[in-house]
């Protein structure tokens, strides 16, 4: 989900598809941008606690 409407930055998109997850599955994300590649941090989670 998106924190801001990134309304000088239009049209955004995004791409990937549907990952099918358990509720005990711990995943790893890590956004990449175009012009900067992929963010220096990681969230970790597992999906029963929400991001």
């Amino acid at each position: 989900m998106l924190t801001h409407s990134h309304v000088n930055e239009q049209p955004f998109t995004k791409s990937g598809s549907s990952i099918l997850l358990k509720n005990d599955d711990e995943v790893y994300i890590r956004v990449h941008m175009n012009n900067s590649g992929y963010a220096s941090t990681v969230q970790k989670e597992f999906i029963e606690n929400g991001f």
